[in-house]
């Protein structure tokens, strides 16, 4: 009985050890099935983070940090949004190429993780406007700035893509020869600058002589000059103002005057109120014409590529039009506001329209080209003096 008790203890404690035996060393991983721990990028950081203010030309690194330290795949892919300004290689060299802004990109090639960093270039040099539109015949002048502090001094170099258009001399002369875009290029030590020209219809001149009105409850009323404009299927007239003064008229509110005074006509003569262009308008343009409307200013502005919209404009595109003598610009006869403040003479051109404003009756339609803004379908108050212009459609 004894021998058969030690050897069933005997086994026992057999089984016992290889069985402990059995499980030592053993982890993660070791039985079938389980997989190691992977350790994925979280964030990512671009240096430098700021802003990357830059020359064209020039060339910047940027260091990318993935965090954790222990990601398996620390790899990241570079981009930028705009690779004509500034493009980047896939170790984060920056190459300005052109002035303008761009952003680049850092992303975690495991899980999508990114950093941005903003690039601003400035260019070798430009060219005062980047577009310009002339009208056949016309001679227009461009300056080329330079803006590289390391500028070696060499000479500018213009040219034009399509000479037919638009020829440069090398003095940045630009004249205008048919219908068409030219591309007039500025190059200095190997960088370019460019303005794109659209070279528009010439505008045709003819003369309107002056008008003997008489007086009709406003003065005497007349052109400021006899001269008229044609663009696309309008002619317009130069602006029209009263050059006397009916003493009736002035004290009803007719027509504003400089200090609210009947003797002080001005530079440019009395300027109306809107009561009064919209109840004499049959009688301020002659026979076959009429006080433009809100519409007839908007057809304006698109025809040379406006909005017809408000918009804050270059300078140069309103010189080009509005203000153009050749092409449009009549005299610039300002206003004259309620207190009898004349305001803007020789740079404000502002005309009403025979549109009314039908949600404000203090209100007339006006149209206004100043300080860089036009407005085809701006309102003032009905009160202040602005002088009109005559519109007559043409075949």
């Amino acid at each position: 009985m004894k021998k058969h008790i030690y050897l069933l203890s005997a086994a026992l404690s057999f089984a016992l050890t290889f069985s402990l035996a059995s499980c030592e060393g053993k982890g993660p991983g070791d039985e079938p099935g389980d997989k190691p721990v992977v350790v994925h990028p979280e964030t990512v950081s671009v240096s430098p983070s700021e802003l990357l203010d830059m020359m064209e030309g020039e060339s910047r690194k940027l260091v990318a940090e993935v965090s954790p330290d222990n990601a398996e795949d620390k790899s990241v892919t570079w981009s930028s949004d705009d690779p004509t300004v500034a493009d980047v290689d896939g170790e984060g060299n920056v190459t300005a190429l052109k002035g303008g802004t761009t952003t680049i990109t850092a992303t975690c090639a495991d899980g999508g993780a990114f950093a941005t960093v903003p690039v601003e270039v400035t260019p070798y040099v430009a060219i005062n406007m980047d577009r310009y539109r002339l009208p056949v015949g016309d001679v227009r002048r461009f300056t080329a700035n330079i803006l590289h502090p390391d500028y070696s001094g060499g000479a500018v170099v213009w040219s034009s893509d399509a000479e037919d258009v638009a020829t440069v001399s090398q003095e940045g002369v630009v004249t205008a020869h048919k219908e068409g875009t030219a591309n007039i290029v500025a190059t200095v030590d190997g960088f370019e600058a460019e303005c794109v020209i659209t070279v528009i219809p010439a505008p045709l001149v003819s003369t309107l002589g002056t008008p003997d009105w008489g007086e009709y409850g406003l003065g005497i009323v007349g052109f400021v000059s006899d001269r008229t404009w044609i663009v696309g299927e309008q002619e317009w007239s130069d602006a029209v103002v009263a050059s006397a003064c009916d003493k009736e008229t002035f004290d009803s509110g007719g027509y504003p005057a400089y200090k609210s005074a009947c003797r002080n006509n001005g530079d440019y003569g009395h300027l109306f109120s809107w009561p009064a262009v919209y109840r004499f308008q049959s009688e301020i343009c002659p026979d076959g014409w009429r006080v433009p409307s809100r519409e007839d200013y908007i057809a304006l502005d698109l025809f040379w590529g406006g909005t017809g919209e408000y918009e804050i404009q270059v300078d140069e595109y309103i010189n080009a039009h509005y203000l153009n003598p050749e092409v449009w610009g009549g005299e610039a006869s300002g206003y004259c506001g309620n207190g009898g403040q004349l305001k803007g003479q020789g740079t404000y051109a502002g005309y009403w329209t025979a549109s009314e404003d039908g949600f404000e009756p203090r209100y007339g339609g006006s149209f206004y080209v100043f300080e860089g803004a036009v407005a085809p379908r701006n309102m003032d108050m009905k009160y202040i003096g602005f002088p009109v212009r005559c519109v007559r459609d043409v075949e």
